[in-house]
């Protein structure tokens, strides 16, 4: 007789890997107060580059956590496309985040930054994803809503001969 034993790993999530950092705990918050998570989880091959929860004291965290839209531009802000490790040749040239903004890596091993925020933790992966913790966030938040407000004048002449 013979037995055959198949293990099967399950996949390790954007999500796992976020939540399973001390450090990015902040972020991990919103990314489940926003409700971005299961999308972030049915991505093949992202980068994340996540604030420690040093940077992310040093934002507006209740503009993040009250408005889902701000939250979500946020997040994706700190995303990229592609399965890159720090010292990946495609990296260091300008990729596009989710949210539509550009982020470089630039450095060599042991000192990388994106826009200038230094990388303290790179290469974390997960299954789908890979993680690079930052010490800054990428973008400041969106602008606030502005309002216009228009006002009319009229002048009225009166000429007396």
């Amino acid at each position: 007789t013979t037995t055959t034993t198949t293990t099967t790993s399950a996949a390790v999530l954007a999500t796992d890997v976020l939540e399973s950092r001390s450090e990015l705990s902040i972020f991990s918050q919103l990314v489940a107060k926003v409700g971005i998570g299961n999308s972030l989880n049915a991505m093949i091959n992202i980068t994340i580059f996540a604030p420690d929860d040093t940077a992310m004291g040093l934002t507006d965290l209740s503009k993040l956590f009250k408005n889902t839209t701000a939250g979500t531009a946020f997040i994706k802000n700190h995303i990229v496309r592609g399965f890159y490790r720090i010292n990946d040749p495609e990296l260091m040239k300008r990729q596009e985040t989710l949210g539509f903004f550009d982020v470089v890596v630039r450095g060599s091993p042991g000192s990388y930054d994106v826009n200038n925020a230094n990388v303290v933790s790179p290469n974390i992966t997960g299954s789908f994803s890979v993680v690079h913790v930052i010490d800054a966030a990428l973008m400041n938040l969106p602008p606030p809503t502005s309002t216009t407000t228009t006002s009319t004048t009229s002048t009225t002449t009166t000429t007396t001969t």
